[in-house]
């Protein structure tokens, strides 16, 4: 077995792609090795929950909101 190194934000970025596909980890890094072979697409209603888990975990924007929240940095 040979073993690649990674930082926990590529290694969580492509555990959750993997899970998005419904496919192992080990199946999901196999599938981009593949020459000629475009990695598989993205289940839409399972895409749709990894979103909505997501936001789950995030706060929520202040009732106030606006365009100048963005752009507050510059002009």
């Amino acid at each position: 077995m040979t073993v690649i190194e990674v930082d926990e934000e590529t290694a969580d970025a492509l555990k959750a792609r993997a899970e998005l596909l419904g496919m192992s980890l080990q199946d999901y890094l196999r599938s981009l090795t593949q020459p000629g072979q475009a990695p598989p697409s993205v289940n839409l209603p399972e895409f749709d929950r990894l979103l909505d888990e997501l936001a789950d975990d995030l706060p929520p924007l202040p009732a106030d909101f606006s365009r100048a929240h963005i752009y507050a940095d510059h002009d």
